[in-house]
């Protein structure tokens, strides 16, 4: 088998010398596809303030291979996904710095393309989410184990091995229509997380940017109708006025060997979409902390007693607050609502198309959002709000079924629900000061830790 490896990265280099020498063709080969973008789960917008605290630059460029080259072919997806941002996170992961080595632990961008394209020949291009999917699902081999061949089949024994290679997942970063494109990408790569961008390509300046540091957009320069998938693998707020540093696939002889600048301005006009890869977190802390606040930004007192917070005075129907949602280390959260009625409804996700998973320390959120309260029904008694951070994704609208056919307090349903993956009340620090604090060690089973608020409805 390896003897046949051999073979296959030797026809490799043979395809990256050819493309060399032809290098004003480059190969693109992302498709566009809107609708499958907006069934993609939105990552959760944070507080505004979380981005102004960032630091002002981040690279991940040490953990990069060299540049690749995928030739004339329309394989641009597999280049991005696998050999760019699977290989950073694997380095990451390893704490891979090494030049040798890097380039020798890179994923095979036909692995992927090979298994989402009809076409055997290369040239068609391929959706990222797509890719992103086969990867969750399936996973990737490395470049060593399967090499960059177009057509070569995956067999059942190279889907196991790929299966040491999965991603927890992956979301989007902004919807189409929101305008700010910059900050969650400076988020994610603050958070040493690349991105997987699918931009409008490739314009006559972009193509011919050799041996440059920056893409110099001219004036008034038209946008393409191509697509192309690069990694983003670093940001720098002052460098050219703010920039994105950009990993592409057509060889270290475009760019700067393979890496180019783009400016922040130029990125929002010509970046269609963006994507963050989920990976499982290290460590077994769990930990956040919770406010509510009215409308006019007073923090809603509660008191603790037996682990179970309650409002400190009841509050009428029709009374506007807010939710802050804090987590201190990566973790799924969700947060669910039951009243009188015995029904329970979900506050977050608030909506199936938004992800659950804060992927990032010390990060806030507001519910419903920062422009926005909830109001208080007109159905009064006690009403429970119920926190659940968790390790694992949790099928929440199963959940709440299984919470509505339990018998005994809410309490006694969330318990009986999640059954043996509740971290046990004793083993949770809760604290009550000016918020719900609250932290606790995960075990292999039991990774869920649960919150619930108890608040007086009246009329």
């Amino acid at each position: 088998m390896k003897k046949y490896l051999f073979l296959i990265l030797a026809n490799c280099l043979l395809i990256s010398n050819i493309s060399y020498a032809r290098n004003s063709n480059y190969g693109t080969g992302l498709i566009f596809d809107d609708g499958k973008y907006e069934k993609t789960l939105l990552s959760t917008p944070l507080l505004r303030g979380q981005y102004d605290n960032i630091t002002k630059s981040n690279s991940l460029k040490k953990y990069a291979p060299k540049a690749g080259d995928q030739g004339e072919y329309g394989t641009c997806v597999g280049w991005s996904t696998a050999y760019a941002a699977k290989t950073i996170l694997y380095n990451i992961n390893i704490n891979n710095t090494n030049e040798n080595l890097k380039n020798n632990s890179t994923f095979s961008p036909s692995y992927i393309y090979n298994q989402i394209s009809t076409d055997p020949s290369c040239i068609y291009g391929t959706f990222i989410d797509d890719a992103l999917n086969l990867m969750t699902k399936q996973g990737v081999l490395q470049l060593s184990d399967f090499g960059y061949q177009c057509g070569r089949v995956v067999t059942s024994e190279e889907k196991f091995f790929a299966s040491f290679n999965k991603i927890d997942g992956f979301k989007k970063l902004f919807d189409l229509t929101d305008t700010d494109k910059i900050n969650p990408i400076r988020k994610s790569l603050s958070e040493n997380k690349p991105v997987v961008i699918g931009m409008v390509c490739c314009s006559e300046s972009f193509q011919n940017s050799l041996g440059v540091d920056v893409w110099n957009v001219p004036d008034n320069e038209p946008i393409p109708d191509k697509g192309h998938a690069m990694a983003v693998i670093g940001y720098d707020d002052e460098k050219y006025g703010g920039a994105f540093l950009i990993m592409n696939s057509w060889s270290e002889i475009w760019g700067d060997k393979g890496f180019i600048w783009i400016k922040y301005s130029d990125f929002k006009r010509f970046t269609k979409y963006a994507y963050e890869m989920i990976e499982d977190e290290k460590g077994d802390s769990i930990s956040g902390s919770l406010k509510f606040k009215t409308i006019n930004d007073k923090i809603m007192p509660t008191k603790l007693n037996n682990n179970l917070y309650s409002m400190a005075k009841p509050y009428n129907s029709g009374t506007l607050f807010r939710l802050y949602i804090t987590n201190n280390e990566p973790s799924y959260i969700y947060a669910l609502g039951s009243d009188l009625t015995n029904n329970t409804y979900k506050i977050f996700p608030h909506n199936d198309n938004v992800s659950a998973y804060l992927g990032y320390k010390n990060s806030e959120f507001a519910l419903p959002d920062e422009n926005s309260y909830i109001k208080m029904d007109n159905i009064i008694g006690i009403d429970y709000f119920c926190f659940l951070y968790s390790k694992q994704p949790i099928d929440i609208n199963d959940l709440r079924q299984k919470i509505e056919a339990e018998d005994g307090s809410f309490q006694e349903k969330i318990n009986k629900a999640l059954s043996d993956k509740i971290i046990d009340n004793e083993d949770i620090i809760f604290e009550n000061t000016e918020k719900i604090s609250f932290s606790a060690k995960s075990k292999k089973d039991k990774n869920i830790l649960a919150v619930i608020v108890k608040m007086e409805h009246v009329e």
